[in-house]
């Protein structure tokens, strides 16, 4: 505790230097000596110097994981400074009461025997008169009663006698020491200790749910390491105060009534009526695709619905999460049947039934006001069922509503596409030396604020039944909220704009509210008030595109084009009530000095951005070959790793966490770059300290040589995986989906800047252009190395030929036939031509038609051409699609597993012997047998090996050597 006299972060400097390798030593320290930071109250910096200009955060408490595990609720307060440069700091471990916990299921107590029996039996017992979700409602509140009554019974008598069989087993223990016990001593001991084993467990599955640790540590219990996980939560997430007109406040009916008002505010609606929007150029659903939005519901569909939502996620305010429903649908599924019967007659949806509780989640490191958390909420589950159903069926038609700029919540498109098309047209804009701007958006508070009605009027464009938007508005009109402020729920507020981030239909709905937007650009380029990029002559005009939330607009350089999509944003605003917050906008110029960009920036009113930046999390600009770029996945792999303590963790505990988790950390900037080896190195040797344990500064010794450790369990390896063919797989997806998805944005984009005729490739490339493209590209090379040809594990199926193209694709035999027939190939007038073009058909069979050129008249010519005729033979169109297939899975479909298992075993050698692991042993007893047959047990002999003192070899049991 006290000034340690440097910075974590470059938050943590105002008008003050930060040294990027001090904070990365600093950072280190922590890490390695396992401490943690508690989150500091009352101001952001404690250090100022004497002018007042340059201001840091030296001073911070760092804690122990014992610290931890006796307060976790230990808060850090910055004083004011008085005369000094430095706020002196006050630590306060007595923990303030901020009201009652609402009652919460544990996944444990389904397990207990008679549970769900219970709970049945209650159900039907329950009687009520009035709406079905009004009864629903009633019932579980009823049902948790009764529920609470039952678990303190039964966990009094589990603790009685948990210490009478615990004390029974340690008595037979003690008399084995002196005879041997009979057979029903020993069934006796066997019985207890089970009885034993299930009750910890149990009281272990509590912890992780509090943990809210998601995957599961196979075969071993770990208590210590999610209790080290609870506490480290509660001491990040627990709110010690909050500032109220420049005031810290610490008093928690003041924070609560605080935090209620925010949020208040922030979900009721400014304005009486906002201005209506017309967009003709939406996509409509047709009469039929209407109708199967509004069919009657069925049990079957309500079902599916239930089971497909997540059973471990937080409850809402009635504390039943869909584990529990899923456990005891018996007692509920003729409730939830009746409610959406109602539904569908009434539209209507009762208040009470609506009600979801806002949990905070801190923005920033050392949040000080209600506006550095986000809210999420946690609904109800019949107001989550009931959203669940309607998104199933909204996903059958939403595809087809959203345009392509739009790439988040649909099926087959990916958030790594924007990042890909920004990269690659900054590229060749660069390489062509062209003038454009992007324009970053930060749009206020955007789920928050959102206006229904507006939602309404777009849902009525697009030819949503009355029906259906009446369902979609009961749902909206009857939210209910209340703020969950260190566990404890304020008063409940009704809201007049929104939607709550956590019901399952506000994604959607979102998305087609900014599909207005999409359609107010498409206008305005159309009639030329703004002017987007064109990616070449045939390439598509790029104006923008979104995930959610995230905008990012393209456009030539000029004034009257920021202003006029200023003047479209404000109209959206007026429209929608989404605002721009154009102080957190940024503006980047493209081939263009920086003046102009600084004019421009006041002109919008918004921030002068530079290259590289980030877009959805990914690099934009950068040079992905520079280790440094990577640094924001290294730090991260440090920062899970500063939580997931080794030693809190056997063996068993670490194998998951490194399949389930780390190995899983750098998948997202996987998908689009291809790491330098320094990266994956310092990746590989981060995972390995994990595993043996130790720190980069102190690492444990390792037993075995980690290309072994990683390898296929079928090889004698955990079967972690190496990180390089996990990149290698990930990117070769790129190649199936340019085949797959011809109507991509992102795949018009790569066509229209990488095609060329001077070269032909199963993909296309530019390699002049400097973005990850050209990476993807080259990754052929290094597929082939480990044993894939790319190109012949993507095999196209002719149906009516129309989406295959003749000579580039693979479609008849394994290679193209450019390759098998250059001659033919250099004299085809379009080169790009479809099966479709080339096969006609007749009465009676088909008929080749071409178009050469110039006639064939060459030997080698007249010769492929023979050849070809021959091939074709037999080849017919049917009225089918084309479809394309994945050779190296037996559905077809592309899987990173499929190619990734291929490389992975390329030029391994099969060991002599093989663990076979069985799921009843612990992983952590798995390992040591594991370690056993490789010799790679810390024994007298294998340490003398490694250069361990070692005083006596000889065996510790039988005297010998």
């Amino acid at each position: 505790m006290g000034d340690f006299n440097e910075v974590r972060s470059p938050v943590e400097r105002f008008n003050s230097e930060f040294v990027a390798s001090h904070a990365e030593a600093f950072n280190d320290f922590i890490l390695s000596a396992a401490l943690h930071e508690l989150v500091m109250g009352g101001a952001k910096f404690t250090y100022m110097n004497d002018r007042g200009d340059k201001l840091s955060k030296l001073d911070r408490v760092l804690v122990c994981i014992g610290f931890l595990e006796n307060w976790p609720t230990a808060s850090v307060l910055a004083l004011d400074r008085g005369y000094s440069d430095h706020r002196p700091l006050l630590l306060n471990m007595v923990p303030s009461d901020y009201g009652h916990i609402p009652f919460r299921l544990y996944n444990s107590w389904l397990d207990m025997h008679g549970f769900v029996e219970f709970v049945i039996e209650r159900c039907s017992q329950f009687m009520f008169n009035g709406p079905a979700d009004l009864a629903l409602a009633t019932k579980l509140r009823w049902l948790k009663n009764r529920i609470k009554e039952w678990v303190k019974v039964e966990k009094n008598r589990n603790d009685e006698l948990y210490l009478s069989r615990k004390k029974r087993i340690e008595a037979l223990e003690e008399l084995a020491e002196e005879r041997a016990l009979n057979q029903v001593e020993l069934d006796q001991r066997a019985e207890f200790k089970q009885y034993i084993l299930e009750i910890d467990h149990g009281k272990m599955l509590d912890t992780r749910q509090k943990s809210r640790i998601r995957w599961a540590l196979d075969g071993d219990e770990n208590s210590c390491f999610f209790h080290s996980i609870v506490n480290a939560n509660t001491s990040s997430n627990r709110i010690n105060g909050v500032f109220k007109d420049g005031v810290w406040e610490t008093n928690p009916t003041v924070v609560k009534q605080h935090f209620f008002d925010f949020y208040e505010s922030l979900f009721k609606e400014p304005m009486l009526m906002r201005p209506p929007i017309e967009c003709p150029n939406l996509s409509v659903l047709t009469e039929e695709e209407a109708e199967v939005l509004v069919r009657p519901f069925s049990a079957r569909e309500i079902k599916d619905a239930v089971w497909d939502c997540d059973g471990d996620r937080a409850p809402g305010p009635d504390g039943f999460n869909f584990k529990f429903l899923k456990r005891c649908w018996n007692g509920v599924q003729a409730d939830f049947i009746k409610i959406f019967d109602e539904f569908f007659e009434s539209m209507q949806v009762n208040r009470c039934c609506t009600s979801s509780f806002i949990a905070l989640i801190p923005k920033v490191k050392d949040p000080l006001m209600p506006s550095d958390y986000r809210p999420i909420s946690l609904v109800g589950c019949i107001n989550k069922v009931i959203s669940k159903v309607l998104v199933n069926r909204l996903k059958s038609v939403i595809g087809k509503l959203i345009s392509e700029e739009q790439s988040a919540f649909i099926a087959g498109r990916s958030i790594t596409d924007g990042p890909l098309i920004l990269n690659e047209l900054l590229a060749w804009m660069k390489y062509g030396k062209k003038t454009a701007m992007i324009f970053k958006v930060d749009i206020q508070k955007a789920y928050d604020s959102l206006n229904w009605g507006f939602v309404d009027s777009i849902m009525e464009q697009m030819n949503f039944p009355i029906r259906w938007r009446r369902w979609i508005m009961a749902i909206l009109r009857s939210a209910r909220q209340s703020v969950l402020v260190n566990g404890s729920p304020t008063m409940e507020f009704e809201c007049s704009r929104g939607l709550r981030q956590g019901d399952p239909l506000s994604p959607f709905l979102f998305v087609i509210a900014m599909e207005a937007l999409t359609g107010i650009m498409k206008k305005a380029s159309s009639t030329g008030l703004y002017h987007g990029i064109r990616c070449n002559n045939m390439g598509p005009n790029l104006s923008h595109f979104l995930y959610a939330d995230d905008v990012i607009f393209l456009g030539e350089w000029s004034n009257i084009n920021a202003l006029n999509l200023s003047r479209i944003l404000r109209c959206f605003y007026l429209a929608s009530g989404l605002r721009v917050n154009l102080s957190k906008c940024s503006l980047y110029g493209v081939g263009v000095g920086e003046q102009e960009i600084i004019h421009m920036a006041s002109v919008l009113c918004c921030k002068v951005g530079s290259f590289p930046f980030k877009y959805l999390g990914l690099q934009v600009g950068a040079n992905m070959n520079l280790v440094k770029n990577w640094k924001p996945i290294v730090d991260l792999f440090k920062t899970r790793l500063s939580i997931w303590k080794a030693e809190k963790l056997s063996y068993g505990g670490r194998i998951t966490l490194i399949k389930s988790v780390l190995s899983a950390l750098p998948t997202y900037f996987f998908s689009l770059y291809k790491a330098p080896v320094q990266v994956l190195n310092d990746l590989e040797r981060l995972r390995r300290t994990f595993f043996w344990g130790g720190s980069e500064e102190d690492a444990k010794m390792n037993w075995m040589a980690w290309e072994h450790v990683i390898g296929p369990i079928e090889y004698g390896g955990l079967g972690f995986g190496s990180l390089r063919d996990a990149n290698l797989s990930m990117l070769a997806k790129w190649w199936w989906r340019f085949k797959v998805e011809k109507q991509g944005l992102w795949r018009k984009v790569i066509w229209a800047l990488h095609h060329t005729s001077r070269t032909w490739n199963y993909i296309p490339a530019r390699l002049s252009l400097a973005g990850p493209w050209k990476q993807i590209f080259k990754i052929s090379n290094a597929l082939s190395e480990r044993g894939v040809i790319i190109s012949k594990t993507i095999k196209e199926h002719v149906g009516n030929g129309l989406d295959v193209a003749f000579w580039v694709d693979v479609w008849l035999g394994t290679i193209p036939l450019f390759i098998l027939f250059p001659n033919l190939f250099s004299v085809e007038m379009d080169k790009l031509c479809t099966v479709s073009q080339r096969i006609g058909s007749e009465v009676g069979g088909a008929a080749l038609v071409w178009d050469w050129r110039r006639p064939i008249g060459s030997p080698e010519e007249v010769n492929e051409l023979h050849q070809l005729v021959a091939m074709l033979q037999g080849v017919t169109l049917s009225a089918s699609h084309d479809k394309w297939s994945w050779s190296l899975h037996p559905s077809g479909n592309f899987s990173v597993s499929s190619i990734k298992g291929i490389i992975e075993v390329h030029n391994r050698v099969m060991p002599n012997y093989v663990v076979r692991w069985n799921s009843w042993i612990p992983k952590k007893v798995g390992v040591v047998t594991w370690r056993a047959v490789g010799e790679r047990l810390p024994t007298r002999v294998a340490l003398s090996k490694r250069g361990v003192p070692v005083q006596c070899l000889d065996c510790v049991f039988c005297g010998d050597y």
